[in-house]
């Protein structure tokens, strides 16, 4: 008997620990769920002024965690987010100051955030009703850099009440920025701008004043990729015996659907996309493939059964065994709220009825990778969360954390997309162009040939240019990079 008592108390002493450990365990919730709603579609708001936005600061130990949800049991769980709380905050700060004309860009105005406080849990007394209870703030601070001296500084808080911990946090979240979004103390800076405008020199006034007016910093001005490399040399030519009236066409087996939407019906520009897939049907041009191989379709003419005849019937009727095939796109993305799925968004379409008049990017894989052909390369210059830059949203909706789990690519398919996750896919004024499109073509142009070596040349420089521009942008590839070494070549 002693021996099992003994024995019961061992079992139950370990119970116990296991169920203390299982108590301990941290919740984590996707940044995705608590995001506030954006203000759904508005018109593109003049530029008031540019601003240096930094990274926001949090001096907190870990910065992922919010704070405590007591247990009936006693002890605690941490409550985490997937990303760090200062990330958060700065996506929902930047994207409330861009309702308000004030863009993130290069500026002599810096503007920094700090987090003061974020915590949620059982705070009993603090308000009768509730089992749990959030809070947090947010101190902004914009600097002039030219007199290392501040010129607008404010703390906006929220607050949020409730019985489940994750519909507390979004109320928390969404509270700070309904703050935000009502307080216009900080479009007085623009007068302080103004004045610093007359501060500087000549060329400085010039060139700030064309970011507030919005013009494009490259207008009239060629960048170091706007003209085609000579790629195609007579040796590739005489390798392809193929006649027409006696001329030798280049790359005839070869087809490309080239798609650039820039201005829209009823949506926001997506900044030099049909420039940039102009000047795409170019280079596709100079790696061999043959005029009448190559579909471009612009702005208006990019209506959603324009792109389906051109990817559904076009397509598949040109394409042959060993045909090299590649689609470019470049303009806005959406996801769909109740599903997740990415798609591809026409001229015409509307992010509220995606599955009417949008195009799926797995419909566009699963057409893809029903063709007869040698390979397949997708190129996309848009971006898919609907948490800005390139990428739309449905009214009420909230930005989502994009999954590529489930998208089976056929074997004879590449992927290379402009950004990862929730990531935003960005455009440089000073280039010109897509940051992402820029790289590729610059990469195509130091003579890489295959999407494994474009990848890896590109993701750098891709990454400290969006970081320039005040941005997080990383290209993707599927799959991975090193199934993809020695195959899916752009030149013959």
């Amino acid at each position: 008997m002693k021996k099992l008592s003994f024995l019961g108390m061992s079992i139950l002493f370990v119970f116990c620990i296991i169920s203390c450990v299982s108590i301990s365990m941290p919740d984590v919730i996707r940044s995705s769920e608590i995001m506030p709603a954006s203000q759904g579609y508005l018109e593109p708001v003049e530029t008031l002024f540019p601003i240096t936005i930094e990274q926001f600061q949090d001096s907190r130990p870990d910065k992922k965690v919010v704070g405590y949800q007591s247990k009936t049991l006693g002890g605690s769980n941490s409550v985490i987010v997937d990303k760090d709380i200062s990330s958060i905050l700065e996506t929902i700060v930047t994207r409330e100051l861009g309702f308000k004309g004030i863009k993130a860009d290069n500026s002599i105005f810096i503007l920094k955030g700090s987090v003061q406080r974020m915590a949620i849990g059982n705070m009993p007394g603090a308000q009768a009703g509730y089992s749990v209870l959030g809070e947090l703030s947010v101190e902004l601070t914009i600097y002039n850099t030219r007199k290392n001296a501040s010129v607008w500084s404010k703390t906006f808080a929220g607050k949020g009440a409730g019985d489940d911990y994750k519909a507390v946090l979004a109320q928390t979240l969404k509270e700070l920025t309904d703050n935000i979004r009502k307080d216009d103390s900080i479009v007085k800076v623009k007068n302080i701008y103004i004045t610093a405008l007359a501060e500087q020199p000549a060329e400085t006034k010039t060139a700030l004043t064309k970011k507030i007016k919005k013009k494009k910093t490259s207008a009239g001005a060629k960048s170091d990729v706007d003209t085609p490399p000579s790629i195609v040399a007579k040796s590739d030519i005489d390798e392809l015996p193929i006649f027409v009236n006696e001329h030798k066409i280049i790359g005839d087996k070869d087809i490309a659907i080239v798609i650039g939407i820039e201005k829209y019906q009823g949506l926001p520009k997506s900044d030099y996309s049909s420039s940039d897939a102009k000047l795409i049907k170019s280079y596709f041009k100079s790696l061999g493939f043959a005029e009448r191989n190559i579909e471009l379709i612009t702005d208006e003419r990019a209506t959603k059964s324009s792109i389906e005849k051109s990817l559904e019937a076009w397509l598949p009727n040109r394409v042959k065994k060993d045909s090299r095939v590649i689609v470019y796109y470049s303009g806005h993305g959406a996801p769909e709220p109740k599903t997740g799925d990415a798609y591809i968004v026409p001229y015409d379409g509307d992010p509220n009825y995606l599955e009417v008049t949008g195009y799926p990017l797995k419909r566009l894989y699963d057409n893809l990778g029903k063709l007869q052909v040698a390979e397949v390369v997708v190129l996309l210059d848009s971006c898919f969360s609907g948490a800005g830059g390139r990428s739309v949203l449905a009214k009420g909706a909230r930005p989502l954390v994009m999954m590529t789990e489930g998208v089976i690519l056929s074997q004879n398919m590449a992927v290379l997309s402009a950004t990862q996750g929730t990531q935003i896919s960005t455009s440089s004024p000073e280039k010109g162009h897509g940051v992402f499109t820029y790289y590729f073509l610059k990469a195509l142009k130091d003579g890489k040939k295959t999407i494994a070596e474009i990848y890896e040349y590109i993701k750098p420089l891709v990454e400290d240019e969006a970081k320039q521009l005040n941005v997080q942008q990383s290209p993707s590839v599927s799959p991975d990079v090193e199934k993809l070494k020695g195959k899916f070549s752009l030149r013959r």
